[in-house]
């Protein structure tokens, strides 16, 4: 068999996604005390944080649904070729961006170039998840035996809603329309309608 063990790039790919799910929260700032500061005053800089708050909990969401798919993915995996294992290590570096474009949208949410940036960060890694299973699904080697066609397709379509959003996202912000990162709210609702749509049929065939 060619590959290796899958357990230590689910463990390091397990890490990236638990820090940078942490390290969003940090850009959500404290609003710090001045004398004479008043309830009203406390109730201003809150709301003023609003935006911060709505791109933390949609960037939190989004990456847990990535998360899954990507644990979903290596479910679904026997061993990991060197190929597999660099695109792994590449969607994970733009993970780990997610807390810093998410803050720079965050801070700037009237901006294009911010949430460009944002639906940017999310749209490459993605893409890579998609490509991963197309990847290992085309290499029997890789795959378990066990891996239906249409366990195939259902992953396919599971891979496809993060970069379709972020797609659809990306096109509105260039547009200049603001709240494009809404688009992403979709997400829980898209993937648990693909995720639990997964059925079986007969296995792919190994030759």
């Amino acid at each position: 068999m060619i590959g290796f063990g899958k357990s230590r790039v689910e463990s390091l790919s397990d890490c990236i996604f638990a820090f940078s799910m942490t390290l969003l929260v940090i850009a959500i700032e404290v609003p710090v005390f001045n004398p004479g500061m008043t309830e009203s005053d406390l109730a201003a800089s809150l709301i003023a944080r609003i935006p911060d708050l709505v791109h933390y909990i949609i960037a939190f969401l989004v990456i847990a649904v990535i998360w899954v798919i990507h644990h979903v993915q290596f479910q679904k995996f026997r061993v990991v070729d060197h190929t597999l294992l660099w695109m792994n290590i590449i969607s994970l570096l733009f993970i780990a961006l997610l807390p810093f474009s998410t803050d720079l949208a965050g801070d700037f949410p009237t901006f294009t170039l911010p949430a460009m940036i944002f639906e940017a960060n999310l749209l490459v890694p993605g893409v890579i998840f998609y490509l991963e299973w197309e990847y290992a699904t085309g290499n029997p080697r890789l795959i378990e035996p066990s891996v239906s066609e249409n366990m195939v397709r259902s992953g396919r379509y599971l891979a496809l809603v993060i970069p379709a959003l972020s797609g659809i996202a990306f096109v509105i912000a260039a547009a200049g329309i603001t709240g494009s990162i809404l688009v992403y709210a979709l997400v829980p609702f898209i993937f648990l309608f693909l995720y639990y749509y997964q059925g079986t049929s007969r296995p792919v065939s190994r030759e």
